[in-house]
């Protein structure tokens, strides 16, 4: 009836928001992995003008006899490995881009420019662990489409109950008869007799068949499974909140160390 219309609209406009929402995050994350491989890429490319520079250092003190050839010979096999790295990931840059352009509805030969930097954003975050659990279930488009989907098998469910209950149904009829054996309808003289009908059928079922009864039962089942599958996606949400939730605090405790660790290295180049 009007309400299951009412509810096929509302699974129609999530499932339209669902879209929406898996577009935007596959954005996101493709733009988040140009960004990476562009500063990875950069990080190559100095490590490989330094790692150059200290290859011909380590070559000139060989000449002279200071070193062995086995050092000039491991820098010169580290230098082919960064360039083998280096060549890659300007592969993976062009791929990321291409499937950064798909995702948006671009031409793959049209040109994009990132405005933002990896490290210009991670400036703007506020990157703090996460100590309070902010997650509202309620937000998450999937469950909110289960939850409407136990709402449509509800309503499923009460049509096929409403077969049992009685059925009243109404007729009424209202007639204008000439009584006449001669066409003369169109003559003001003559007069029209008025006959009505109201009538009244009530339907009660007493004696129902084993099909009926059958298709109530399995809309109870398919209403339970639905609950079912409701309690444990909304147990994986959590659980998967969790997680994310620990891989966050993980990846932020190392993203700290090791940037310490940066700038340690780099001050002890400067000062060599």
């Amino acid at each position: 009836g009007l309400m299951a219309a009412k509810v096929y609209k509302q699974i129609s406009l999530q499932n339209l928001e669902k879209t929406e929402i898996d577009i935007k995050e596959l954005v996101t994350r493709n733009y988040y992995l140009v960004l990476l491989t562009e500063e990875t890429k950069k990080t190559l490319i100095k490590n490989y003008r330094n790692t150059q520079k200290t290859y011909l250092e380590t070559r000139a003190m060989f000449e002279q006899g200071f070193v062995e050839e086995t050092d000039v010979d491991q820098l010169k096999v580290t230098l082919t490995t960064l360039n083998n790295s280096i060549n890659s990931m300007e592969r993976q840059e062009k791929l990321s881009r291409n499937m950064l352009k798909f995702q948006m509805g671009l031409d793959l030969e049209a040109s994009v420019s990132l405005s933002d930097s990896l490290y210009g954003i991670l400036g703007e975050i506020n990157l703090q662990p996460l100590a309070v659990n902010n997650f509202n279930i309620d937000n998450n488009i999937d469950y909110n489409i289960i939850e409407t989907q136990v709402e449509l098998a509800s309503l499923d469910l009460k049509r096929e109950k409403t077969e049992y209950f009685p059925n009243l149904s109404v007729t009424y009829m209202n007639n204008w008869n000439a009584m006449r054996d001669k066409f003369s309808f169109f003559d003001t003289d003559e007069k029209w007799y008025r006959s009505e009908m109201l009538g009244f059928t009530l339907n009660i079922p007493v004696f129902s068949s084993g099909s009926k009864r059958s298709k109530i039962s399995q809309k109870k089942i398919e209403l339970e499974k639905i609950i079912d599958n409701q309690k444990l996606f909304r147990q994986s949400l959590e659980m998967e909140n969790q997680q994310a939730r620990f891989d966050y605090n993980t990846a932020l405790e190392k993203y700290m160390s090791e940037n310490e660790n940066v700038k340690l290295a780099e001050r002890i180049l400067e000062k060599t």
